[in-house]
Order: C-alpha cells, then sequence, then structure tokens
C-alpha cells in the first residue's frame, strides 16, 4: 500500500508540472530560429505582435530581419527614422526573442555604385556610420532601452553585415572594380567589424550569409584579408539532404581551421527544403519538398544539427522563412517555405512545418513555450 501512495503521489506531481515530464534542455539560448521577411517583417504592429507571440508559444527563440538602411536614411541630411526596427526590437523583446539584424541595402547617397541600382555595395564610411548609429540605439547602452523602460531590455549583441555579397542581387559590382567580391566585401567586414567592436564591447560580427558553397567562398574571403573581421561565420544551406546541411557546417570548420582562424563559430542563417515540388521550377541543387515533406525535413534536421553542434561550434540555425505566399503565379522556391502561408490583408495560415518546428523546439529546448517564451 504505502508503494502505491508514493506512486500516485509521484504521479500527481508529474501530472500538475508538465515542463518536469520534458526532456533536458540539449542546446544553447537562441539555436533555432527563423527569418522575418517577405512583406510580414513590415506588417501593422498588431499583427507583427501576433506572430512573434506565435514564434515564442512554438519555440522560436531568435528572430533574423532586414534593417533597410536605405529605409532608415534615404536622404543624407534627412532625419533617421526608426520606427520600423523600433517596432520590431520591441515586440520581439515582449515575446522574449532576440533579434539578429542583417545591415543591408544602401540608400542612394551611400551607394558605392548608384547606376548598378538597389543592389550596389555601399560607401565605406557611410556603411559605418549607420553601424555606429544602430548599436548606439539598441545596443548594450542603447538609447531605445533608457528610452522605453516598459520594453524588457534585450540588447542587440550581434550583427550580420549585408546579405549574400557573392550574389549580384545583393552586391551588384563589376568583377574589375575595387568594389567587386571579394576584396570589395573584406574591405567592408573589416571596417564594420572594427566599428561594431568600438560601438558595443559585447557586440559581435556576423558575415553575410555564404550560399552555395559557403566555405570556398569563405576560402576566398580570407584570402582577400578577412581574417580576424568576424565573430561568426554565416552559412546558407539550401540541398536535398539532410546530411548536406551538417557537412556544410563541418567544410565550414575546416577551412577556418585551414585558413588558421579556428576561434569562430558557425551560425546557419538561412535553410530550408521548401514545399515547392510541383509548383516552381527548382534553383540549382536547392531540393523540393511536398508540405509533410518539408515538415519531416525540418525535423530531423535541426535534430540532426543538435546532435552535432558542440563538435561543429554550430551556435544557431535560422529556418528560411516565417511566413511566405505559396503564390501560384510565377512561383519560385522561395514562395514555399514559409512555416505559414501569408496572404493580404495580413493574413496567416499555419503549414505542416510549423507544427514540425514546434515539436523539434520542444525537444531540444527541453519544455513547451508561453507567448513570452517562458517554459510552461
Amino acid at each position: 500500500m504505502r508503494r502505491l501512495l508514493i506512486t500516485a503521489a509521484v504521479a500527481s506531481l508529474v501530472a500538475l508540472t508538465p515542463a518536469a515530464a520534458d526532456a533536458k534542455r540539449s542546446v544553447p539560448r537562441q539555436f533555432a530560429g527563423v527569418t522575418l521577411d517577405g512583406g510580414a517583417d513590415g506588417d501593422p504592429a498588431a499583427v507583427i505582435d501576433r506572430q512573434m507571440a506565435l514564434m515564442a508559444r512554438s519555440g522560436v527563440e531568435s528572430v533574423r530581419i532586414a534593417f533597410a538602411w536605405s529605409a532608415i536614411q534615404p536622404e543624407r541630411e534627412g532625419a533617421l527614422d526608426f520606427s520600423l526596427p523600433d517596432r520590431q526590437v520591441a515586440t520581439a523583446a515582449r515575446h522574449g526573442l532576440s533579434v539578429l539584424p542583417v545591415m543591408q541595402y544602401a540608400p542612394r547617397w551611400a551607394q558605392a555604385l548608384p547606376s548598378r541600382g538597389p543592389g550596389s555595395p555601399p560607401l565605406t564610411k557611410p556603411f559605418q556610420a549607420s553601424l555606429r548609429l544602430s548599436i548606439r540605439r539598441y545596443g548594450s547602452k542603447g538609447t531605445f532601452w533608457r528610452d522605453n523602460p516598459s520594453v524588457p531590455r534585450r540588447p542587440l549583441r550581434y550583427w550580420q553585415v549585408w546579405n549574400e555579397p557573392h550574389f549580384a542581387g545583393f552586391w551588384n559590382a563589376p568583377k574589375k572594380s575595387r568594389y567587386a567580391w571579394p576584396g570589395g566585401y573584406a574591405r567592408l567586414l573589416k571596417a564594420s567589424n572594427s566599428t561594431i567592436h568600438r560601438a558595443d564591447r559585447r557586440a559581435r560580427t556576423v558575415t553575410a550569409g555564404l550560399f552555395g558553397e559557403p566555405w570556398l567562398h569563405l576560402r576566398r574571403l580570407y584570402r582577400s584579408g578577412g581574417r580576424r573581421s568576424f565573430d561568426v561565420v554565416a552559412a546558407h544551406v539550401y540541398t536535398r539532404k539532410e546530411a548536406n546541411v551538417l557537412e556544410t557546417v563541418r567544410r565550414v570548420n575546416r577551412e577556418m581551421t585551414r585558413s588558421r582562424d579556428p576561434g569562430n563559430r558557425v551560425w546557419i542563417t538561412e535553410f530550408s527544403f521548401p514545399a515547392s515540388k510541383g509548383r516552381a521550377k527548382p534553383i540549382g541543387s536547392q531540393g523540393q519538398e511536398t508540405r509533410a515533406g518539408m515538415a519531416r525535413r525540418l525535423y530531423r534536421t535541426y535534430l540532426l544539427l543538435a546532435r552535432n553542434r558542440k563538435r561543429e561550434r554550430l551556435d544557431r540555425a535560422y529556418w528560411y522563412t516565417w511566413a511566405s505566399s505559396y503564390k501560384k503565379q510565377q512561383p519560385s522556391n522561395f514562395d514555399f517555405g514559409g512555416l505559414l502561408a501569408r496572404s493580404d490583408p495580413f493574413s496567416y495560415k499555419p503549414q505542416p512545418a510549423l507544427d514540425a518546428f514546434r515539436r523539434m523546439a520542444r525537444r531540444i529546448e527541453g519544455c513547451a513555450k508561453d507567448s513570452a517564451a517562458r517554459c510552461r
């Protein structure tokens, strides 16, 4: 009888504390993240609030958002407009989410090659100034936190310098130009790293996401003077197999060791297995899945990365993307990677991958979450 009473008491305790039954956390904070873009990043405040609450409940701990310099400072002498990043940063903080800002898109007055369009590389000194202003606003001693005492203090400590600079859509410079990849970006990264560390001693520099064969692009960056210019190497991985995602991280690590720069960390700032099978033309080696297949691959890949993260110095992995259009007209693979399908006006429909993300996050983070990213 005594044994039965003890057993019943233990069972009652477990029932009252469901989080206690969950597995122990196996990953660092902010390991599981998502990118917020495709128009969803500019939604009205109430819509962003609902989406970030859902992110937190789903186990998202970090959200990657583009800080478009061209929108913040469109005129050289004009007033700065931080209204959108203010809204994004404040809402993320209220829901317990960290923000990884991607600093990109130079305004026309600060473009090195204005004739090349929005993808023009930036002029270095103005870009440094924009970085400095952003860090002074959102960094460790940022004025944003002082001026908004009701917002939970979650300073931005990592700054991603540009996006995919070996792709003309983001870094449109002729091959023989002094601004061309990789040398032009290496100089910008070195200058940015100096600015970031001087503006905030606790801040760290993240490279632009390198896709295709990130380890080879990293080698080119090293050869162009990029060594000791960053703290985190960012890779973008679009492939047909889960194992290839981990193999990419391994090759990036080998390249850092080979180049005598082994002290840095690796993040995957984009990866996906979009549900575009039969709906869009494939892009290079990018895989295509059904919606159920995308959910399965998301779950398995995150678990694979979590198991190997210590050996491979992998600290974060961002799914691309939180929400996408799932359009049928003129589709792209990237239109089918969202955990939710987004349509106007501000309508969001969860996809099977959202449930897979939630189950995965509960397993590696050790608990289910509430809308403030707290264990419940």
